[in-house]
């Protein structure tokens, strides 16, 4: 009986020629997480909150198949967090939750600067949460900044800094709305084609375990905010709900993820 041979470096060329360069950074749990409940601690300064550490990232390459979205109601939007499936090499195995980061490509994304000179030097800004590839937008209540103007990113890409002394000192202690391009990171989610082998008996005189590259579901990181410290509760009783009025028992359930179609999978 004639076997069907897989061609594994048809795999690794069609990955050089079509694939696009990662960072990929390889989680490992944090220390700080609870044997006894399995949860971390959400002001660990190491993971952040998430639960996971991750080594310094490895350039590689990946093949990138089946674009495609969820759509999922939170609490305050309807959020689409994109979804793709990618394949490395035979050599790398990725593990559930490392991170790949696509340099070469750019989002958006949103956050609340608050300018305080004593922990971060005069006109200086606290770290942000992405790196800064460019500044779309900042402003206070009433007026707007422009990069390169008013501010200049740093060379470390976390902090902005702004260019006149007189106006850094007027905004010590304020919020400010800052909207920049940073690059993409995704998480992986699911290892589909973990065992992912072949038989083969091409050129060689008898059959050969032949492990082929691996197949993985990323999903894009959440852009959720590091806490430093939980918020406290207010002192202040909370208001009692009057008798005669009834409580509000609608809830929303979460919508059932809508994908657009299957794409390749290599």
């Amino acid at each position: 009986m004639a076997r069907v041979n897989l061609y594994e470096e048809l795999y690794e060329k069609l990955i050089n020629d079509r694939g696009i360069d990662a960072i990929w950074e390889r989680a490992c749990v944090c220390k700080c997480v609870s044997r006894d409940s399995g949860q971390p601690d959400f002001t660990c300064p190491i993971c952040g909150g998430s639960g996971y550490r991750y080594m310094d990232g490895k350039p590689i390459r990946v093949a990138v198949t089946s674009i495609m979205s969820d759509y999922r109601l939170d609490t305050l939007m309807l959020r689409e967090p994109g979804t793709a499936y990618i394949t490395p090499k035979a050599d790398i195995i990725m593990g559930f939750h490392d991170r790949l980061i696509f340099p070469d490509f750019k989002c958006t994304f949103s956050e609340v600067i608050h300018w305080n000179y004593d922990e971060d030097g005069l006109g200086v800004s606290p770290k942000t949460y992405r790196d800064i590839k460019s500044v779309i937008f900042m402003a206070d209540g009433e007026n707007e900044y422009e990069e390169h103007i008013d501010f200049e990113v740093t060379e470390d890409k976390f902090h902005l800094k702004w260019k006149d002394v007189e106006l850094a000192k007027k905004y010590d202690g304020t919020n400010m709305s800052l909207l920049y391009y940073t690059t993409p990171s995704y998480l992986v989610d699911d290892l589909l084609h973990e065992i992912r082998a072949t038989i083969s008996d091409r050129n060689s005189p008898k059959e050969t375990f032949r492990e082929l590259p691996k197949q993985y579901k990323i999903v894009r990181e959440d852009f959720m905010y590091k806490v430093k410290t939980p918020e406290p509760f207010p002192d202040e009783p909370r208001e009692e709900i009057v008798d005669n009025v009834e409580p509000n028992t609608e809830t929303t359930e979460q919508n059932e993820p809508i994908s657009d179609g299957e794409g390749t999978v290599i």
